[in-house]
């Protein structure tokens, strides 16, 4: 669970054999027509700026080898918002950079976001073979907000609100995020806000606001002013607070604490961190002008916890809660249904809404992210735990047994999972409605993959794309010289049945 904005920033590189985003997110594997590896790990993207906010410009670097750019034909960048470009040479792709390595090549490109999220940029570099290299970066772009009046204001914000001139004019255009962190809370009778561990500032009107509170606030109107209140001491926060949503009985919860100082000089405080009533932590922490720290801390649970158990953070006078479910632990096995090595590779992926732990009985190229896992059966069994339920499962025909029992993914799962496998090494297009809500699978994810509200589209040449959806899957349509063939959770269909 998490109170507060953290910037999670992490960089992915996908080469022929293709890997899984952390974080929730997704990449999808990248195959190469000749098998060659000739662009692996000679291919980045990462975010110059630091902390990325609405309407502002964001720097993003391209590097590759000097050697590769050569081979490469096409260079394509996808920002994750719907926009992308491409250039048939790395250099026109962005602006020269001097801060690359010897025997690299950098370019910055500059790219506006309008809208606060979490954000995957994607650089695809292809051959004149028709083979691909992938790189991606995941971020988050957050709202520094605009208050708009239509009187302007110009209050000394972050200090003591003593001296506070009105002048009449046009707008008030503060930086939100800067000085009232967390949002602000406007009713018809005042407006309060805490900038701090103890630092809170009221807005008394006699007569209130005529604001649209559910937007951005624009056509603000104060109507009457009458005074403000202040009780300003130290501007200490719990920033955020995450645990785990569900452990087992004899399992460990992992539990992170960010706190932050938001005063323009030191100030130190206690952290306690308590779960369920015993003391995991105790420590002075002193924090400069404007810093932030993370404290982790490990809490074997040894059977004594039952139903839902508190964990609560305390950091001076601010205090932030979590709650974590016992449940009980499952197994997960997959398997082969051909049970020798037979030479094709059954990729499979899934998502449980607990915890999830691989066994020893799982290959070096299957990992688990999170709550989410990938990987491949070939003659072999790949098996895992996990608490809560299944989220999604979806394969190339594996097998699926929980708790020794084989299951039918699509009656036990929450979402359901289609795999699109292009075996012929030629390019096919294809496109289909779902009837619920639709995303990308850890799969999918190229330049040409989307997902518009219910309508899927894509295309795959010698690899496999992945969705997660919910309904039935209905209108399917496909195009060009490959070959598909489709998978639902983890059962290889009649792509005919699809159509209706």
């Amino acid at each position: 669970m998490t109170i507060g904005p953290l910037l999670r920033r992490r960089e992915v590189l996908a080469s022929a054999v293709g890997v899984g985003l952390g974080g929730g997110a997704a990449a999808r594997g990248v195959s190469q027509s000749d098998g060659s590896q000739s662009g692996q790990n000679q291919l980045s993207v990462s975010i110059r700026t630091d902390e990325p906010s609405v309407g502002t410009v964001v720097q993003i670097d391209v590097s590759a080898a000097d050697e590769y750019t050569e081979a490469v034909e096409t260079w394509s960048i996808v920002f994750g918002d719907g926009e992308a470009e491409q250039s048939e040479t790395l250099e026109r792709l962005g602006t020269s950079s001097e801060d690359g390595v010897p025997g690299t090549t950098t370019v910055t490109l500059s790219h506006v976001y309008n809208a606060a999220s979490e954000y995957i940029i994607r650089v695809v570099a292809e051959e004149a073979d028709g083979s691909r290299t992938e790189a991606t970066d995941s971020f988050d772009v957050v709202r520094r907000g605009n208050l708009v009046f239509t009187e302007l204001w110009t209050p000394d914000i972050m200090n003591s609100f003593s001296d506070m001139e009105r002048v009449h004019g046009d707008n008030w255009a503060p930086d939100i995020m800067d000085s009232f962190p967390g949002g602000t809370l406007v009713t018809e009778e005042y407006w309060t806000k805490d900038i701090g561990e103890n630092q809170k500032y009221e807005l008394i009107h006699q007569e209130g606001w005529e604001s649209d509170v559910q937007g951005n606030f624009d056509n603000a109107v104060l109507v009457h002013e009458d005074s403000w209140e202040s009780d300003p001491e130290t501007v200490l926060e719990i920033a955020a607070l995450d645990a785990p949503e569900q452990v087992t009985s004899d399992g460990t919860a992992t539990i992170e604490v960010t706190v932050q100082n938001l005063d323009d000089e030191s100030n130190g405080a206690e952290l306690v961190i308590e779960g369920d009533g015993q003391s995991l932590l105790s420590e002075d922490i002193e924090l400069g002008m404007g810093e932030t720290v993370t404290r982790t801390v490990t809490w074997e649970l040894g059977g004594d916890h039952i139903g839902t158990v508190p964990v609560e953070a305390t950091f001076g006078s601010d205090s932030a809660t979590a709650d974590i479910e016992i449940g009980d632990q499952s197994t997960l096995r997959i398997e082969d249904p051909d049970g020798g090595n037979d030479g094709i590779d059954r990729d499979y992926e899934f998502g449980v809404t607990g915890s999830l732990e691989q066994t020893d009985s799982v290959n070096d190229g299957d990992s688990v992210d999170g709550t989410s896992a990938t990987g491949t059966v070939n003659g072999n069994t790949d098996e895992y735990v996990y608490t809560g339920n299944l989220a999604y499962f979806g394969s190339k025909g594996a097998t699926l047994f929980i708790d020794g029992e084989e299951v039918d993914p699509g009656t036990v799962a929450e979402k359901h999972t289609i795999i699109i496998d292009e075996t012929a090494e030629k390019k096919a297009s294809y496109e289909f409605e779902v009837g619920g809500n639709a995303e990308l699978g850890a799969y999918a994810g190229g330049f040409s993959d989307s997902v518009d509200g219910t309508t899927v589209s894509g295309a795959a040449d010698g690899y496999h794309d992945s969705y997660r959806y919910t309904g039935e899957v209905s209108g399917w349509t496909t195009s060009g010289d490959g070959e598909l063939t489709v998978y639902v959770d983890g059962s290889e269909v009649d792509t005919s049945t699809l159509t209706g």
